[in-house]
């Protein structure tokens, strides 16, 4: 994928938790659900062959990689960026006015001049090797808030109920410790990355 030239037709996608905002080009717009789907007859509609096309979106906490993944399976290129480098690029170009079709359209301009890296297709391993490695940075999160909870309640009662809570984070965490310690001891392809460092 990282071989594919910068000569491809961008297609800039805004995202949001509900609706996918594809700029197919200069002109043509189309707004989509962010789902499977809708996904699939989306693709139907294109008139480029999908090997000629790169879909760029920005990560947006998470809501992109419905559409994301499902690009990589159907082996299409796909780059997400940083969405503060668009803003800082819209803001450049003088690009002030914003709105989901205006939005879809900087980010393929944007595109255009960055060269976004390309996605690598993960396998099914590593995809769920970095969704429980997500889950344990949120239990983490959760588990500060509670602490700060913990130091701050005087209240008997609430002082349970955060303390029962703390437990069930910790061991929620060590389950997964465990379940991403296993994913790692039996991933050769990690071994071997890790081996090369040496």
């Amino acid at each position: 994928m990282t071989k594919i030239k910068q000569t491809l037709n961008k297609i800039g996608v805004d995202v949001s938790k509900k609706k996918l905002d594809i700029a197919l080009n200069d002109t043509d717009f189309i707004c989509i659900d962010n789902n499977e789907e809708a996904f699939i007859a989306f693709l139907k509609t294109l008139t480029l062959p999908l090997k000629e096309v790169h879909f760029i979106m920005e990560a947006t906490g998470g809501y992109e990689s419905k559409f994301a993944d499902f690009l990589l399976k159907q082996n299409i290129a796909v780059s997400i960026v940083n969405p503060k480098r668009v803003r800082d690029y819209a803001k450049a170009m003088g690009k002030l006015a914003k709105n989901d079709k205006i939005d879809a359209h900087v980010i393929r301009d944007f595109a255009k001049i960055a060269a976004p890296v390309f996605l690598n297709r993960k396998s099914p391993q590593e995809q769920k090797l970095r969704n429980l490695v997500k889950r344990r940075r949120q239990l983490l999160k959760h588990q500060s808030t509670e602490k700060l909870y913990l130091e701050t309640t005087t209240e008997k009662e609430a002082l349970v109920t955060i303390q029962e809570m703390l437990c069930c984070l910790e061991r929620q965490i060590e389950s997964l410790d465990s379940m991403i310690q296993s994913l790692i001891d039996t991933d050769q392809n990690y071994h071997d990355k890790e081996g090369s460092m040496h």
